[in-house]
């Protein structure tokens, strides 16, 4: 039974145009790799944004990571024209789904398209959940999904689990020359676990990041982690992306896990953070492990 409908609203400034955000289009050329999709549309980050206006409710917003095309994922600044765009996948009244977790929670409309502050394209929406979620969540939205988990397969880490992947981040800050008083500070973020059909235990992913102290200046290291249990069942990198932030690299975080191309299994979709702009990256498990399949989407760039 789905819960009472909650209108959701977010708020945002004037400007932009027609063209493409340059900045984060230029730096995140999509990768695709050829994938099982069962059908063609759009993937979306469904948002939290803070009400400025006192009174309101906090709202959330469609903001696009990709196109789901049959020959993989697509970057959705291939689309260069707003008004297309817009007109494509933002007319009012549009549904998606919404997965949160990799389990199907209801379904978005569309309101109408948030006038963007910069180079974005956002859509306010009306949710329908159909089921409880936890307060301030995050998830994702399309109208081109694979096959829905039947319970969420991502989770928060326990405390042991949280160890296990904290000791693997410290010993990769350390093989790359991190000083142990930097390393002693880490700061853990989206620390999760998500279940993958065909491996050994629950996946392990989070991001921690380092800062280094360089005379007057600061370096911020930034390490995506995904590890999974091997042989006797210790956990070891699977895949890692370690790199100092200049800002043209971005700070990369777990948003959500889901099934995007119908194999039955779950993409790791992960939201990257630039100094003016943000952008996101898709992560798939194949034959030779986990590796990046897509970048692209997101906005920003003022």
């Amino acid at each position: 039974m789905l819960l009472p409908l909650l209108t959701l609203i977010i708020t945002s400034c004037g400007g932009g145009g027609d063209a493409p955000a340059a900045q984060a289009s230029s730096k995140q050329a999509p990768a695709a790799q050829p994938a099982q999709v069962q059908r063609e549309g759009i993937l979306f980050a469904i948002t939290p944004h803070q009400a400025l206006t006192p009174g309101e409710e906090d709202g959330f917003g469609l903001d696009p990571i990709a196109l789901i095309t049959r020959g993989g994922l697509r970057n959705t600044w291939d689309v260069e024209s707003d008004s297309v765009f817009a007109a494509r996948y933002f007319a009012p009244g549009t549904r998606y789904d919404v997965r949160v977790g990799g389990a199907e929670a209801g379904e978005a409309s569309v309101r109408g398209v948030i006038e963007p502050a910069c180079q974005e394209r956002v859509a306010g929406a009306d949710v329908r959940l159909s089921r409880t979620l936890p307060a301030g969540w995050e998830g994702l939205a399309s109208d081109a999904f694979g096959a829905g988990a039947a319970q969420p397969v991502v989770r928060p880490l326990t405390s042991q689990e949280q160890g296990w992947l904290a000791a693997l981040a410290d010993s990769i800050h350390a093989s790359h020359r991190i000083p142990g008083a930097a390393r002693a500070a880490v700061e853990g973020e989206r620390l999760f676990a998500v279940t993958v059909p065909g491996v050994q235990g629950p996946v392990l992913v989070g991001t921690f990041n380092v800062t280094v102290e360089d005379g007057e200046n600061q370096h911020l290291y930034n390490q995506l982690l995904v590890a999974e249990a091997r042989g006797g069942g210790a956990y070891q990198p699977a895949y890692v992306f370690h790199e100092r932030d200049d800002g043209d690299v971005g700070v990369r975080s777990f948003m959500d896990a889901a099934d995007l191309d119908g194999d039955g299994a779950p993409e790791l979709v992960l939201r990257a953070a630039y100094n003016d702009s943000w952008g996101y990256a898709v992560l798939k498990r194949g034959a030779e492990g986990w590796t990046e399949i897509y970048q692209g989407g997101g906005g920003g760039g003022c």
